[in-house]
């Protein structure tokens, strides 16, 4: 029998995810279920001092908006299910993103802005080439900065499920994808509800007309009402709305 290591209490949600719960499957099924409801016990226990934590985020990007007048700047509240960084590695199989100093969910910039110029090039095709110098390329930088997403209310995770079907056939065990094997039920974090804060500044100032202003900022808000964010979008997942 493998004898587990006690961990030491940690605060910092990041830590604990990225660190720990990797330490505490060493020597067991990586799907124990005793592990894997400790793992979202400490989760859930961790998340109280959400609130306290994202204080410190929304003094400090109050901070760079008294210096710097944002692009963009808005409030928008999770509708219903938000699940980033999926593919990230994960002691449950489905990663998160969460930042590695404050331990809170965040949405990177990068996927923001990945997110954005994908929207564009879908419902704006015949004007994203005149509107693609806001995301810069490989010989200059882009016109607008896209900062991360913090969250600025009390974010709440739950619990959701996915049951793949086809096990043997994803294990490449030469077996052909039929519904006759047994689901496999996975748990994976999602945040279920909470206000992200949107910030985008402009790289140098007076580079974007105002026409262009205006197209921009409509679209980036119907990006995040309607297009969505993070992953499995095509089912509904990271969508956004106006806070109440």
């Amino acid at each position: 029998m493998v004898k587990r290591m006690k961990l030491p209490e940690s605060k910092n949600l990041s830590l604990y995810w990225e660190k720990y719960s990797f330490l505490l499957l060493e020597g067991s099924n990586s799907k124990d279920k005793e592990i894997v409801s400790k793992i979202f016990q400490t989760v859930e226990k961790l998340q109280s001092d959400f609130g306290k934590i994202s204080s410190i985020l929304k003094e400090r990007r109050e901070q760079l908006i008294k210096k710097r007048k944002p692009f963009i700047n808005l409030k928008m509240r999770v509708k219903g299910k938000l699940l980033l960084g999926a593919g990230n590695p994960s002691s449950i199989e489905v990663g998160i993103t969460l930042s590695r100093n404050y331990g809170l969910p965040i949405i990177p910039g990068t996927a923001v802005k990945g997110a954005f110029a994908s929207f564009l090039f879908e419902f704006e095709r015949d004007k994203y080439e005149s509107l693609a110098h806001i995301f810069g390329d490989t010989e200059r930088e882009g016109d607008l900065i896209f900062l991360d997403a913090i969250p600025v209310s009390d974010l709440k995770f739950s619990l959701d499920i996915v049951n793949p079907h086809f096990q043997p056939y994803y294990m490449k065990e030469k077996l052909p994808p039929n519904d006759w094997y047994d689901p496999v039920p996975i748990k994976y974090l999602v945040v279920s509800s909470g206000v992200f804060w949107f910030t985008v500044l402009e790289s140098r100032s007076g580079v974007i007309g105002n026409s262009e202003k205006e197209l921009i900022k409509q679209r980036f808000v119907e990006m995040l009402k309607a297009y969505g964010l993070g992953a499995k979008t095509s089912y509904g997942y990271g969508r956004f709305e106006e806070p109440s």
